[in-house]
């Protein structure tokens, strides 16, 4: 079978990405062949105006709450939208000190749920109430309003999703949780080193416990060559999770939304007009990003620079030598069997 029929049959899924509600968006996503793409919100506010966007456009996309929704989403040539937080903010209000019996942080948890929220990220490169992020000066791990939370999202049913988090606060959520986690849009860090990607240590420990990565595809993530970076690269981060980590413990997380080009200009052109600079920067108080100063969009791979581009990433895959059922598994099984035993 070729990688192309394989993508046709598969449950694809992109476990980090950004839908365009605007018509051309949905179009281009139902072009894509997608069946599940998890998107992100930070407030209520803004779980209620996504849920608005999908039920406008529910001839294209359907709310994930459970698994059933993606089968059905690929039943029905639509894609399945499932909701998190990356940005914890709006938990850590309700952390009280003072007032630790209250346990606020926990009713918001409840009432995220209830909206379709169904993962949760303890930090965003910084320190939260919950834990360290990934670029945070220290490496402490989960606080104990971090072991409550993932406790709590257990209880519910969400995932716990450790991208953005620091070493420790990985290797904690990995322990704590008592379901299998979902990193759902990282790489590897002994291809290329930088503050977004995970350990070989993580990546065991990860499949020890059943959970997946996410591979994800923006160019200064994975490659110190920015502007020369290829789906090569990128396959060469999912390769490298698959010998490190086995092969049930890999999928994609692409962190980055359906290119949708301004009317009547083609992709590629448009891209070869913008003038990309990439200055090697890095910010002590942060311990931030480089190659992320002076970005010009979009930052993925040219020969990705188009709806299928998960189809590129699939015959790349083939021509290494993936078989059938190998890259089922990358493009959405993995995260699929994850979702079935967390969310239901």
């Amino acid at each position: 079978m070729s990688a192309s029929q394989v993508y046709d049959r598969s449950i694809v899924v992109d476990f980090r990405s950004f839908p365009t509600f605007t018509r051309a968006g949905m179009a281009a996503l139902k072009k894509s062949g997608m069946s599940l793409v998890h998107t992100g919100v930070e407030t209520v506010e803004d779980a209620l105006t996504l849920r608005k966007e999908i039920e406008e456009f529910s001839d294209h996309v359907i709310l994930v709450t459970k698994t059933e929704d993606v089968r059905r989403a690929k039943r029905e040539g639509k894609t399945g939208v499932m909701v998190s937080i990356e940005h914890p903010d709006a938990i850590a209000e309700g952390c009280s000190d003072m007032e630790p019996v209250l346990r606020t942080h926990i009713t918001i948890i409840e009432h995220f749920y209830q909206l379709g929220v169904r993962a949760i990220q303890p930090s965003y490169n910084r320190r939260t109430r919950f834990a360290d992020g990934g670029t945070e000066r220290t490496n402490g791990g989960l606080s104990w309003y971090g072991v409550e939370l993932v406790e709590k999202m257990n209880e519910l049913g969400m995932v716990v999703q450790p991208s953005h988090c620091g070493e420790q606060t990985t290797l904690d959520c990995i322990e704590v949780s008592k379901d299998p986690i979902c990193i759902s849009h990282s790489g590897c860090k002994a291809v290329y080193d930088h503050p977004r990607c995970k350990s070989d240590e993580v990546l065991r420990r990860l499949a020890d416990k059943g959970g997946v990565m996410g591979v994800f595809i923006l160019t200064f993530f994975v490659s110190p060559t920015p502007a020369q970076t290829t789906s090569d690269d990128i396959v060469a981060h999912i390769d490298h999770a698959v010998k490190v980590a086995g092969i049930e413990s890999v999928g994609i997380g692409t962190d980055y939304g359906i290119y949708v080009p301004p009317s009547g200009i083609n992709p590629e052109a448009y891209r070869n007009s913008r003038k990309f600079k990439y200055e090697a920067v890095k910010n002590p108080k942060y311990g931030h990003f480089v190659n992320e100063v002076n970005l010009q969009y979009p930052p993925v791979p040219s020969d990705m620079l188009h709806e299928k581009r998960l189809l590129t990433v699939a015959e790349k895959l083939e021509a290494k030598g993936y078989g059938d059922d190998a890259i089922e598994k990358i493009l959405g099984a993995n995260v699929m069997r994850v979702l079935q035993e967390v969310i239901g």
